[in-house]
């Protein structure tokens, strides 16, 4: 008898305590985060492309932020972690120009 376990590859939306919003996703080029409770207003944002290339990487102290992100058309993904480095979030972002 062979057992296989197999483990799905992908980027997947983390649980996590923070209602974290996106959007518009897909978008042409701006996003507004938002993320509701939490225990710090210190956030990075982090923004790579499928090859795991940071191509977007900001601070910011506040739980909504715009931005406008001068990317090609694709699929990125976000990170957002706060001021500890401690994962709170991944989203998969789509640019549709």
């Amino acid at each position: 008898t062979v057992t296989v376990f197999v483990n799905p590859v992908g980027v997947s939306e983390l649980i996590n305590k923070n209602n974290v919003r996106l959007y518009p996703n897909p978008t042409t080029g701006e996003i507004t985060l938002e993320m509701d409770g939490g225990e710090s207003n210190e956030w990075r944002i982090t923004v790579s492309d499928l090859q795991g290339r940071t191509v977007v990487e900001k601070l910011f102290n506040s739980n909504k932020i715009n931005l406008k992100l001068a990317l090609d058309n694709g699929v990125y993904v976000v990170r957002i972690t706060n001021k500890n480095r401690n994962e709170k979030v991944i989203k998969k972002l789509i640019i549709n120009r």
